[in-house]
């Protein structure tokens, strides 16, 4: 704004004057403009009470007798002496939040209580894991709870959708479903159905036409993401993104421009029908929340905490009395819940002298390496020019540091060939000095690790008043540094050995 023009608006004249053709000011009307000498080019500036907006820099100013009922008017602003939780007759503004809830509790929970509305939040999963699926009926949930939902595949044609639908047995009046990939479309139909709850499938489908980019580049999803963002602010909606995690970079990308999202979550297939999903980042809830799900063509249901366990160790194999090498079992915690794996690793000589690493996507290839490095220093195992498979059974990320005295022990009985039994269980991290970290394990957990069929447990510092009363049914190790993991395995394996004969 020019200085001559700020200074006329904040004056205390009620009316000024502008040339149409110089944008001289003036506290009087001229007939011809006394600078550029125009004729007739001069006009009365209208000067009204703003304050900055979106579009113009103005936000609309309200008096305490005019403040607008009931809801919070987009885009203006909103003094904080106004708000109270007190009811409008004790003299405050009742803010009333507008929030969603679909039929799942678990899904609910993601969310503090509910999803709340004017937020875009992202889902963010591996290719084939059953997304769609879920979706489908997390839409028909939001629809039976009142809510009306549109659901647009940018995947999918009608017929794939009508095809799926009829055999998830999905048939909702509230439910509206789309196949399109213009954005811009997409939300021509949100403004004309005034849906509560949008979620979009997947991401990397959608695009605006007027970016000049490739569809499922980084510029068309980013463009994407803030036209989401806007729409749902705008238009006081509550949008989910469903993305596919191409790759390890994938997160990395996503979390760049996370100021799009409200939540990021990770959708991770644990093993057959079971899905986690977890906070990455949460601004209406923790960010440790998670929940598990029962997922098929038949429903969905949340599964009750009381079942996890259970569940996640019915699915590994401890075998009775057998002993294999490079194989071995893990119990570790991921957002509070329980989780039990088997993980399988091998090394062997690189040919041509060329390793090459095939790591599963649930283990970190930062922990790979660290853990390699660690053991090279004070174990002397070389594994970084080995060729290296690590492969976990259940899928789902860990990013748990109680995995890595895991990691270690079935790194080093493959480099050395120490068959280990699937009975045994190591639980804790290891720091760059090689020292075990003592794990948190409750009396709780324990006593469900002896149920489901463990017989030893090797960690560092268990604490004697979480496990006095298990004495005779459970063996403990103590290991306080990783340079004395090979002799403990050895130690391991000849006392699996006896037990066999």
């Amino acid at each position: 704004m020019r200085p001559e023009l700020k200074a006329a608006l904040d004056a205390d004249e009620s009316t000024s004057f502008i040339c149409g053709e110089c944008d001289a000011i003036f506290d009087k009307r001229f007939e011809i403009c006394p600078q550029c000498k125009s004729s007739g080019s001069i006009d009365k500036i209208e000067i009204t009470p703003k304050l900055y907006d979106e579009d113009f820099g103005l936000f609309e100013e309200y008096e305490e007798d005019e403040w607008p009922e009931g809801d919070l008017p987009p885009g203006r602003l909103l003094p904080a002496s106004k708000i109270s939780h007190a009811s409008s007759a004790d003299g405050g503004f009742e803010v009333k939040i507008k929030s969603c809830a679909s039929s799942f509790a678990g899904f609910d929970s993601l969310f503090g209580d509910k999803a709340i509305m004017g937020t875009l939040n992202l889902f963010l999963g591996e290719c084939s894991s059953g997304k769609t699926s879920f979706f489908l009926k997390i839409a028909e949930g939001y629809s039976q709870n009142g809510h009306k939902t549109l659901y647009v595949s940018s995947e999918e044609s009608s017929w794939q959708m009508s095809d799926r639908l009829q055999r998830m047995n999905i048939n909702s009046p509230g439910l509206f479903l789309n196949s399109a990939g213009d954005l811009d479309f997409v939300i021509g139909e949100i403004d004309r159905l005034k849906p509560e709850v949008v979620i979009l499938d997947s991401m990397s489908g959608f695009f605006k036409k007027n970016v000049d980019a490739m569809q499922s580049s980084n510029i068309q999803i980013r463009e994407c993401c803030a036209a989401l963002a806007k729409a749902a602010r705008d238009k006081n909606i509550t949008i989910f993104a469903v993305a596919n995690n191409i790759d390890r970079s994938t997160m990395g990308e996503y979390k760049s421009m996370s100021h799009f999202f409200d939540s990021i979550l990770s959708f991770e297939e644990i093993y057959g029908d079971l899905k986690l999903v977890r906070a990455v980042k949460a601004r209406n809830s923790k960010r440790s929340a998670a929940a598990v799900f029962r997922c098929s063509h038949d429903g969905l249901a949340s599964l009750p905490e009381s079942e996890y366990e259970s569940v996640f160790s019915g699915a590994i194999d401890r075998g009775a009395g057998e002993s294999r090498i490079g194989v071995l079992n893990c119990f570790y915690t991921e957002s509070g819940i329980s989780m039990y794996n088997e993980l399988q690793f091998i090394s062997s000589e690189a040919p041509a002298g060329a390793p090459a690493w095939e790591i599963c996507p649930g283990i970190s290839r930062e922990t790979v390496e660290t853990v390699f490095m660690i053991l090279e220093k004070y174990c002397g195992a070389v594994l970084r020019n080995k060729s290296v498979r690590a492969k976990l059974k259940n899928s789902a990320a860990v990013t748990s540091g109680d995995f890595e005295l895991s990691l270690a022990a079935a790194a080093l009985a493959s480099y050395y060939d120490i068959p280990l039994s699937g009975r045994v269980l190591f639980i804790g991290a290891i720091d760059y000095s090689g020292r075990v970290k003592p794990a948190d394990i409750t009396s709780k957990q324990l006593n469900n690790l002896l149920v489901s069929g463990f017989n030893t447990i090797v960690s560092s510092n268990l604490k004697k008043e979480n496990f006095e009363n298990l004495y005779g049914e459970v063996d403990f190790y103590n290991i306080q540094n990783v340079k004395y993991l090979r002799d403990l395995l050895s130690r391991l394996s000849l006392t699996a050995e006896k037990t066999n004969d």
